[in-house]
């Protein structure tokens, strides 16, 4: 859940190209003196390379509830990298890394759900494991990422090995329920 509790508190999208997006916010004021609940909503067309205010700061004795924030790349060819943050009296805290969004993607948040990124077609987005081919993956090394290939033969290896490996005192040992 991500609430806005005072005055100084905003959310803001920091964007890296002109590509453009639009950005759709829902949510709730509740009001602490009177439990009066109002819904509202915010849209916001991104168009250059700044950050932006997407919500705006509660009014006095008002909590904001955010619902969902969705931010699409509506730009027909460009990419757009996309973080959200959440900023308290100027500080900027991150809700997301950078993501980037291919033209028609769209980065979503809803509060029952928390994030995740669309394609073009709707669809979400998710690591994929293939199986009898040769996968392209990432890996961090010294902080940066790292291209590497992982065969499936490797990939069920390592998934093994690491399925059998149980913390012991000072060593690592196999695990007695998988014959380790």
């Amino acid at each position: 859940m991500i609430l806005l509790t005072a005055t100084t508190e905003t959310i803001e999208a920091v964007t890296l190209t002109t590509a453009q997006l639009d950005v759709h916010v829902s949510y709730v004021d509740i009001n602490t003196g009177s439990s009066t609940i109002t819904p509202g909503s915010q849209q916001v067309a991104l168009t250059s390379a700044a950050t932006t205010t997407i919500l705006a700061a509660p009014g006095s004795s008002v909590q904001r509830q955010v619902k969902m924030v969705t931010v699409r790349n509506r730009d027909v060819g460009a990419a757009q990298a996309v973080a959200l943050q959440k900023t308290i009296s100027g500080t900027a805290y991150r809700l997301t890394a950078d993501v980037v969004l291919a033209a028609g993607e769209a980065l979503q948040y809803v509060d029952t759900a928390g994030f995740s990124v669309f394609d073009a077609s709707g669809r979400t987005k998710q690591a994929q494991v293939l199986s009898g081919a040769v996968a392209s993956v990432l890996y961090t090394a010294g902080g940066s990422a790292q291209p590497a290939l992982l065969t499936e033969e490797t990939g069920q290896r390592i998934i093994k090995e690491l399925s059998m490996i149980r913390f012991g005192v000072g060593k690592l040992v196999g695990d007695p329920f998988l014959g380790g």
